[in-house]
């Protein structure tokens, strides 16, 4: 039944097969197995096996999206049936289980699913058509749709034209390159040669017109730009925080003020950033820029050779030639021989970085940024402060990290600028 779904009797049980399938997980298969043996001798009814099926789902997309490893899968899976059948209900059971693997939460979810460059060669492609495909039935597509006849759709091209650049902007290079494979910009087709790289009128007709629920939403916006991708991306990712709902226990995430640390998946525009925490140690920052040429500093560190692809999924952003950023004056050279453009907002430079984290394999638990808010119109609101206030703040960083070390405080308030 697993190498065959289709010839699952019970159609709930055969479609989480499929998708199981689809997701070429077949690390899972020694749990699965003895689950599915269970159900077809009757002892578990098919809203129990769909559950797990629906647990072991939510697992795995979690983890693709958000790159953890697929390694530690050999530790998790083997072991696991044992572990649930001591557990005194079998779908909550491999819930308690599978939370403490390594399940990323929903902050982590939404800030990788928003950003990540989910389009791609081999099993990537297959995982983010099984991805929009399980979107649009969230959506209450009521006709199955088989993958197969399926294709994904850039509404902003891959081959942009003329068209395109005009309409994107002076900005067209890095939205293009930033935007192009993810969840915002993708959808769902079955004429992807006449869409191809036209002009977004035309596309927009079209799309509007389809059969799929993904594609209603483009009626009503007139522009494809960052701004629309970008929406587009948050309702997306929205609607898949309930298509594959965390399962874990509740956490009560702290309320952000100004001066008040910031969660993961908060907006970073109007936030300054006090370091990034990789791999458990602290590296101060005091400003976006910083924030980009250290991560990618630390991504050089520990995976040099995964670093050379990083050109290839960064686009115009990462170049060994320092001459070829064009009209940036902002490039920083790295340790490697490579040259960093660091032009960019803060909202961009925080997608450049979860982009490469995601290339090279490293998960949201291995890295963040602690920032502050700061409050709109606040004079030191600037993404970079000045000469003065800069030496002010960096005196109370070091301030700040001497009183830390004595434990003497329960709470110390970030510094700011002014």
């Amino acid at each position: 039944m697993l190498l065959h779904p289709e010839k699952a009797p019970d159609v709930g049980v055969r479609e989480r097969l499929v998708r199981l399938q689809q997701l070429e997980v077949t690390v899972a298969y020694p749990f699965v197995l003895p689950v599915y043996g269970e159900f077809a001798r009757g002892e578990i009814t098919s809203g129990q096996i769909a559950g797990v099926l629906d647990v072991v789902e939510t697992f795995v997309v979690r983890r693709f999206v958000c790159a953890v490893p697929t390694n530690g899968l050999n530790k998790v899976f083997p072991p696991l049936y044992q572990q649930v059948k001591k557990q005194p209900e079998l779908v909550e059971g491999i819930k308690t289980i599978l939370a403490e693997r390594n399940c990323p939460r929903d902050d982590a979810f939404r800030d990788r699913l928003d950003s990540a460059q989910l389009y791609g060669p081999g099993d990537r492609g297959k995982k983010t058509l099984l991805i929009l495909s399980r979107l649009e039935a969230g959506l209450g597509h009521k006709e199955q749709v088989a993958a197969s006849a399926l294709s994904i759709e850039h509404v902003m091209p891959q081959t942009p034209t003329d068209w395109w650049k005009a309409h994107l902007g002076d900005d067209w290079e890095e939205t293009h390159d930033q935007l192009l494979h993810t969840l915002g910009n993708l959808t769902l087709t079955k004429y992807n040669s006449e869409l191809s790289n036209r002009p977004y009128p035309e596309k927009r007709a079209m799309l509007a017109s389809s059969h799929f629920e993904l594609n209603r939403y483009f009626a009503e916006v007139e522009h494809w730009n960052e701004g629309e991708i970008q929406r587009r991306a948050d309702a997306l990712t929205d609607l898949a925080l309930t298509v594959w709902p965390y399962f874990g226990p509740a956490r009560v995430e702290p309320v952000s003020e100004a001066g008040a640390p910031r969660g993961a998946s908060d907006d970073v525009t109007s936030t300054l950033p006090m370091a990034v925490v990789f791999r458990g140690q602290r590296l101060p920052v005091r400003s976006w820029r910083e924030v980009l040429v250290v991560t990618m500093e630390q991504i050089i560190a520990v995976a040099p050779d995964e670093f050379a692809a990083l050109a290839k999924q960064l686009g115009r952003g990462l170049s060994r030639d320092p001459t070829s950023f064009g009209r940036t004056k902002r490039v920083i050279p790295l340790s490697n021989g490579a040259y960093l453009g660091t032009n960019q907002s803060a909202s961009s430079i925080y997608r450049t970085c979860l982009q490469a984290l995601q290339a090279v394999g490293i998960g949201p638990d291995e890295w963040q940024v602690e920032r502050v808010s700061l409050a709109a119109g606040a004079e030191d609101a600037d993404d970079e402060p000045s000469e003065t206030r800069q030496l002010q703040l960096d005196f109370w960083v070091q301030v700040r990290a001497a009183l830390d070390t004595t434990a003497a405080f329960t709470s110390l308030q970030a510094p700011r600028p002014r």
